[in-house]
């Protein structure tokens, strides 16, 4: 049973409908009529659930269709509009399922049978786009018939209708009218007189009978079988991305850029704070500390020989002369490299491309780079000469290179065993004894471990981590760097999103009518949040991932090329961790950038959308 009690609807200071009453128990072919402008469409729109601001109440089987109205909507009524109410870049197939998709059932109704009745049963096409404007408006009767409706309300149904396909029409509807409240609202009055079982007027916002009564009852609503919820919000998102198409791929394509641009910044940073590490633990190895005396004295050769020799963990010792200068090394009379402090010890772990460690003090090793610089790529070994000054002489002495170490230093480097350049000293400059202002202790331990040692064993000596300062101040800096660079990167970001943010904006001014017609079928706001959100979280999720996959190509295929570039090793494979943070943090900005548009789109009313649509 349907009844309307007291309903009032004003618009502005006018009335549209006053205090309208109406009981229609049974099913029955009803027809309103009445001049334009007298209120026919906004009384279809009220009972259709469709219009919630009015007075006085309206049942369907003695409940208060505003207690659910989307409900109500989705399962009970069924509503075809003068104005088609089809989404003319979907395809036929899912216009017609529509209200399975958001009711998440079944359809009772065989839809072959009815669009054999409506002579529709030839469509051959991909889109409703397509179809004329009859063959839309017998498609959207046959759609809302398929969920088998109590209540099919229809504003002028046959206006785009040869008289056939009028007739057709009208025929279905009178068969429906046996199981079902029909409601026909037409200017034709001799349709109305020809099929309807009663015909009521509207004027002065009131109608002339308020009780209609049958002999039939309604049926009651059969029990429809499940779908499953997953695949619905697939088809409709599947449409929905193909209905903006070139939209979507530009937004999908922006947000892959931005990924690829925080990746970079990620690989970038990472691999300038390994690579400047790295070149720190060459100047400065790890586990390796420098003592001096506490009261200045300087460190002669016993010194040092009982310092080395006091922990098993020690591999070598360097004791600094300051008073003696070594220039470096050159192949007979040709140009001087440079070597500074880059002498370092020799030992088991080093790896060796060529040759044997030193076993005297005229034997030394090269790094791979110094070797290459003197003589090329063939190994063999070479006599060098080493380049002393002490005081106002100028010496040298011959070394000669019994192995070539695997490693691409910063500069240009040496290797010899431990304290082997102050014998070299003593007899070069004929020096009694030689002496050094502080010695570097080179382990294989722990950095902590030895530290305690000395400080308990040699407890005049001051000790020191080396390179400990210099790394502390250069891991500030790089973080300045990584900073700057992230939020360069953070500020694109931004801007990317805000404008995926406009873009979801516009989808959505431009979706009205599609949001319209999902709402008056049925879907709940809260359906139509989730649809949006997918569709923003598919964007966003998508472009991260093809982003990620981009850089890791990149970086797998043209790693080479990067470390030309920037000068320093890269990192080869993304960690998954990365890869996995980097799409959801593109996911969630992703939905915080359509938040606001899916607030304003949840307060859009239901009537003002299918009004600014021309319903």
């Amino acid at each position: 049973m349907l009844e309307l009690v007291n309903v009032t609807k004003k618009y502005r200071d006018q009335c549209i409908l006053n205090k309208v009453n109406l009981k229609i128990e049974g099913p029955a072919l009803i027809g309103i009529h009445g001049q334009s402008g007298a209120g026919k469409t906004t009384l279809l729109n009220i009972i259709g659930g469709l219009e919630e601001d009015y007075q006085g109440i309206v049942k369907f089987n003695g409940i208060n269709i505003k207690k659910d109205r989307q409900q109500y909507r989705l399962h009970y009524v069924c509503t075809l509009y003068q104005q088609v109410a089809l989404l003319s870049k979907w395809s036929v197939k899912n216009n017609l399922n529509l209200y399975s998709y958001f009711s998440h059932r079944q359809s009772v109704v065989e839809e072959k049978q009815l669009l054999k009745k409506l002579n529709m049963n030839g469509i051959k096409v991909k889109c409703c786009g397509q179809l004329s404007g009859g063959q839309q408006q017998r498609l959207s009767l046959v759609r809302g018939l398929k969920k088998d409706p109590a209540i099919i309300l229809c504003d002028e149904p046959t206006s785009a209708l040869d008289q056939e396909n009028a007739v057709n029409m009208i025929e279905l509807l009178k068969e429906y009218a046996q199981k079902a409240i029909v409601i026909i609202v037409s200017h034709d009055i001799n349709l109305l007189s020809q099929y309807c079982n009663h015909i009521l007027y509207l004027h002065d916002g009131q109608l002339d009978q308020t009780n209609i009564s049958s002999p039939y009852r309604l049926s009651p609503m059969k029990k429809k079988r499940k779908r499953r919820i997953i695949l619905d919000y697939y088809q409709l998102l599947k449409e929905s991305f193909k209905s903006q198409k070139e939209r979507h791929l530009l937004s999908v394509f922006a947000v892959m850029f931005g990924t690829i641009c925080l990746m970079l910044t990620l690989v970038v940073s990472y691999g300038l704070k390994q690579e400047t590490f790295k070149e720190i633990k060459k100047i400065f190895p790890q586990q390796c500390i420098s003592l001096k005396f506490t009261d200045r004295h300087w460190l002669d050769i016993q010194d040092a020989t009982a310092l080395m020799e006091a922990n098993e963990h020690i591999q070598g010792a360097y004791l600094n002369l300051p008073y003696i200068d070594f220039f470096g090394i050159s192949k007979d009379s040709g140009e001087i490299l440079f070597i500074g402090d880059n002498t370092r010890c020799a030992h088991d772990e080093l790896r060796l491309l060529f040759g044997r460690l030193p076993q005297k003090e005229s034997e030394i090793m090269l790094s791979k780079n110094t070797y290459e610089r003197l003589f090329g790529e063939t190994l063999s070994e070479k006599t060098v000469y080493g380049h002393y000054q002490y005081a106002d002489q100028e010496k040298r002495f011959g070394f000669q290179v019994v192995g070539v170490v695997d490693e691409y230093t910063g500069m240009d480097t040496i290797y010899r065993n431990s304290l082997d350049e102050l014998k070299i000293i003593e007899s070069l400059f004929d020096l009694p004894s030689v002496t050094g202002d502080y010695l570097m202790l080179y382990s294989d331990g722990e950095i902590d471990e030895l530290l305690t040692f000395y400080r308990n064993q040699f407890p005049k000596y001051e000790y020191k981590e080396v390179g400990a300062n210099i790394s502390d101040q250069v891991t500030v800096i790089l973080k300045k760097v990584s900073y700057f660079l992230y939020g360069i990167t953070g500020v694109m970001l931004i801007t990317i999103f805000l404008l995926l943010g406009m873009t979801v904006y516009l989808n959505i001014t431009e979706k009205i009518k599609e949001i319209g017609l999902f709402r008056m079928i049925g879907a709940s706001r809260r359906q139509i949040l989730y649809l949006q959100g997918l569709d923003i979280l598919i964007i966003s999720v998508t472009g991260g991932v093809g982003g990620v996959l981009f850089v890791q190509m990149l970086l797998s295929q043209g790693s080479q090329l990067l470390i030309k570039t920037l000068g320093f090793t890269v990192v080869k494979a993304i960690p998954l961790l990365w890869s996995m943070g980097v799409v959801v943090l593109m996911g969630s900005l992703g939905l915080l950038s359509g938040w606001l548009p899916m607030c304003l789109l949840s307060k859009v009313s239901l009537i003002d959308c299918l009004k600014d649509q021309g319903y």
